[in-house]
């Protein structure tokens, strides 16, 4: 039988090498009927994330806040308060999502945009510029609000419509179709402007008025009840 011999040296060198140990996975429950998923807590901020997300190191993400699913967070993006972003959603570039708000599905929000409150921004719906959705407003379908629009209250903007330029949309309003709000426009209470519809310049949507097919409202028209639905209705300004 032979032996080796092994210096002290050898058994020292051997006795101080150690192995790399893995890093510890921690697990969270994100109350989305999952359990418990692989998980981690962001380095800014606090908040939990999942492993499946990308968050980048600049993006906040405070200690009440979740990111999960394939959610995207990136530049200097804030997420704080309540809010959840998940799914595939995107909030890039210095966009904030705060208080109760969601942002989920494929929805894009970027740029300076907002959204807080209980608002809900979802589909592929995107929000950009200095846009606000605020309160109770729900974005949804491939709708688009951008500029420094703003949509508040109940009120939901859905399938291809756009609110843009610095047009309000609030109360229990619906923007829906391919319809576009622009300008100064505003559509309030139970207003809605839905198909080709157009509303711009200082025009009001409100009451139970309902601006359809190809109507272009223009000028400082009011709609208060009825419905148009083509042509041009223009008011002059005082």
């Amino acid at each position: 039988m032979k032996f080796h011999r092994i210096s002290i040296a050898t058994v020292f060198i051997l006795a101080s090498t150690r192995l790399p140990i893995a890093a510890q996975t921690t697990i969270y429950n994100f109350n989305d009927g999952r359990g418990p998923v692989p998980a981690h807590q962001h380095s800014n901020g606090g908040g939990w994330v999942e492993d499946t997300t990308l968050v980048a190191p600049t993006a906040y993400v405070g200690t009440g806040a979740v990111v999960y699913g394939r959610a995207w967070v990136w530049g200097h993006a804030r997420i704080f308060g309540l809010a959840r972003v998940f799914g595939d959603a995107k909030v890039s570039n210095h966009a904030a999502v705060f208080g109760n708000a969601q942002v989920s599905s494929a929805a894009w929000v970027h740029e300076n945009a907002q959204v807080a409150g209980e608002a809900a921004v979802g589909g592929m719906s995107m929000v950009a510029g200095n846009a606000m959705i605020l309160e109770h407003a729900w974005i949804s379908g491939e709708a688009q609000v951008y500029d420094q629009a703003a949509v508040s209250g109940q009120a939901q903007v859905s399938g291809k419509a756009q609110v843009a330029g610095g047009a309000t949309v609030y109360g229990q309003a619906v923007i829906s179709g391919n319809a576009l709000v622009f300008g100064d426009a505003q559509v309030y209470d139970n207003g809605h402007v839905t198909g080709q519809a157009q509303a711009g310049g200082h025009s009001r949507v409100r009451g139970s008025g309902h601006a359809t097919g190809t109507a272009l409202l223009d000028g400082c028209f009011v709609l208060n009840s009825g419905a148009v639905n083509i042509g041009v209705h223009a008011a002059p300004c005082p």
